[in-house]
C-alpha cells in the first residue's frame, strides 16, 4: 500500500514530535512542512529531515492529508484551503476563537467530506472512568464541577507564552484553557448559559491584553455548574478534575510516569476507592495514530467521541461548539454579563 503523505502547516506547538510520529507509523510518512515562520520552517525541515517550501499551496500538492500548527490567526484560511483540495485535516486547538469562523470552517471540511480530527489529549482513561460513573449514578445527582489546567509559563523563566494578541487572537483560554474546556463538554455536554472572568497578572499580559489567568462558571438545563480555571500564572503545574454528586463525589489525578493515564478517586458513603490501571477504561490511542487509522479504516468524523479509543481528540461538530463558547467567555468577560449559548 502506498502511504499516506502528510505535509504540515505550521511550527507551533508539537511540529517536530508529529512529524517523528507520523514516520513511525507504517502507513505513513512526512513529507513537507510551510510556516508563516520561514526560519523556524527551514530548521523544523532540517530536524525532521523533510521538505520546506514558501507556500501551504505547495503542500497541498505534495500531501494527502495536512498537520495544522499555525498560530490561531492562520487557521480559517488554512483549514478551508485543505478542505476545499481534499486533504484530510489534523488541527491544534482550537479550531476558532468565535462561531462565525468555525461555522464556515465546519462547512468547508463537512462539503469536502474529508477527515477532521482537533488534537486535545486531556481526556484520558479516569476521565472515561468518570464519565462512565455519572452515567451510572453512582455520585447521584450531579451539582458541580472543578476543572483547573495550570501552568508556570508566565512566572518562571524558560519557557514563556507569546505574548502576541493578533497571531494569538486570545490568551490563556485560546491556549491551555481549551483543555479544560474540553474535559468538561466530554463529561457533561454543552452547557445553556455561561459567565466568565479573565485576569491580566503578569506584566506580559498586560502589555500584549492577553489574559494569563481566567475563570469561567458553565451552568447546565440540569442545574449542574462546572468551574473551569485556566493560568499561565501558576506557582507549579497543577490540574484536576472534580465532580460533585448528591451521593457522593470523584476526582481524576495524572500519573507523573509519562504514560498519560490517571487514577480516579471516588468518595461515598460505603468508603473511598482509587482505581487506576486495568480496572479503568483503556487509554486512549495517541491522538495523531488515531487520525491516520480515521484515514486507512475511512472512519466517520462522527464517531470521535463516541470510541473511547479517539478521546484524545475532538470533532469538527464538538470544534465548532468549543468555538462557540470561546466567543462567549471572552464577551461575558467584556460586558461583565450571563451569557445565553
Amino acid at each position: 500500500m502506498e502511504k499516506i503523505r502528510i505535509g504540515f502547516l505550521g511550527t507551533r506547538g508539537h511540529t517536530l514530535k508529529f512529524i517523528d510520529l507520523v514516520n513511525s507509523f507504517p502507513e505513513s510518512v512526512s513529507a513537507v512542512i510551510w510556516s508563516d515562520d520561514p526560519q523556524k520552517a527551514v530548521k523544523t525541515a532540517e530536524e525532521g529531515k523533510i521538505i520546506c517550501v514558501q507556500t501551504p499551496e505547495e503542500v497541498l500538492e505534495m500531501t494527502d492529508a495536512v498537520v495544522i500548527t499555525a498560530p490561531n490567526v492562520y487557521k480559517k484560511e488554512l483549514v478551508i484551503k485543505a478542505a476545499d483540495a481534499g486533504k484530510h485535516i489534523f488541527l491544534e486547538k482550537p479550531l476558532a476563537v468565535n462561531k462565525a469562523d468555525a461555522e464556515e470552517m465546519a462547512e468547508a471540511v463537512r462539503r469536502a467530506g474529508v477527515k477532521f480530527y482537533m488534537s486535545d489529549p486531556f481526556v484520558r482513561n479516569g476521565t472515561i472512568g468518570l464519565r462512565d460513573l455519572i452515567r451510572e449514578g453512582v455520585l447521584g445527582d450531579i451539582y458541580g464541577a472543578d476543572v483547573r489546567i495550570a501552568v508556570d509559563r508566565a512566572v518562571v523563566p524558560g519557557h514563556p507564552p507569546v505574548w502576541n494578541k493578533e497571531t494569538a487572537l486570545g490568551g490563556i483560554m485560546a491556549d491551555i484553557g481549551g483543555h479544560g474546556l474540553h474535559v468538561i463538554h466530554y463529561l457533561f455536554g454543552k452547557p445553556v448559559s455561561l459567565t466568565a472572568s479573565l485576569q491580566h497578572i503578569t506584566d506580559g499580559a498586560k502589555d500584549s491584553g492577553m489574559e494569563d489567568q481566567g475563570q469561567v462558571v458553565m451552568q447546565y438545563a440540569s442545574g449542574n455548574a462546572a468551574v473551569l480555571t485556566a493560568s499561565w500564572c501558576s506557582g507549579g503545574d497543577s490540574a484536576h478534575t472534580i465532580v460533585y454528586g448528591t451521593r457522593g463525589w470523584a476526582r481524576t489525578e495524572r500519573n507523573k510516569d509519562g504514560s498519560e493515564t490517571e487514577k480516579l478517586f471516588v468518595y461515598t458513603k460505603d468508603g473511598t476507592q482509587e482505581l487506576s490501571g486495568d480496572e479503568l477504561p483503556v487509554r486512549p490511542t495517541r491522538h495523531i495514530r488515531y487520525f491516520v487509522e480515521m484515514i486507512v479504516r475511512d472512519l466517520p468524523n462522527d464517531i470521535i467521541g463516541k470510541d473511547d479509543l479517539s478521546n484524545s481528540g475532538v470533532s469538527i461538530d464538538s470544534a465548532e461548539e468549543y468555538a462557540a463558547i470561546l466567543e462567549a467567555v471572552y464577551e461575558s468577560d467584556r460586558t461583565g454579563k450571563r451569557i445565553i449559548l
